[in-house]
């Protein structure tokens, strides 16, 4: 009934994830709550919605990132002919902060290497709420947690108990 395709989860997963919605809808037997999803479209979608996996944090996997900007990001950054941007796809983006890592040690090393080499990064989600929220750019100050105090100077204003990622950042992605 939905365009996603949960076949490849892990069965232990899904079925958490559909005792929550029972509990929140509420219903205590699985083929009345089969019969609600058949009948009523909303809670079919928060059910969907509810299986879409939204795990993502500032560099994440920080010897991944390490990788990346330690031996690939330079390379890629050295070899680019100026007359060709890097261009980038992060697929399953969710709310952005992974995306906006990348895009950050990009220019980090864009600028160190001193070339003028434009930078687009593509980001999509199959959730769409994920995506305006990667879009806004707005994230909790707990991100101090994974972004130095360096690039939070450098890519984040501060507001109101938030950051939000600056222009040349957000015009990157």
């Amino acid at each position: 009934k939905t365009s996603h395709d949960f076949a490849l989860y892990k069965p232990a997963m899904l079925l958490r994830r559909i005792e929550r919605r029972m509990a929140l809808a509420p219903v205590d037997d699985s083929g009345r709550y089969i019969d609600m999803l058949r009948q009523d479209s909303g809670e079919l979608e928060l059910l969907a919605k509810d299986l879409l996996i939204n795990v993502t944090s500032f560099f994440r996997e920080p010897n991944a990132f390490a990788l990346l900007a330690e031996d690939v990001i330079p390379d890629l950054v050295h070899r680019c002919q100026s007359d060709q941007p890097i261009r980038i796809w992060v697929a399953g983006c969710s709310t952005g902060e992974e995306t906006y890592s990348l895009a950050m040690l990009f220019l980090e090393e864009i600028a160190a290497a001193k070339r003028n080499v434009r930078l687009q990064v593509f980001a999509s989600d199959v959730d769409e709420d994920a995506v305006a929220l990667a879009r806004e750019g707005r994230y909790p100050e707990s991100i101090a947690a994974d972004v130095s105090p360096a690039r939070l100077a450098r890519f984040f204003t501060q507001e109101d108990h938030s950051y939000r990622v600056v222009p040349e950042l957000r015009g990157v992605v």
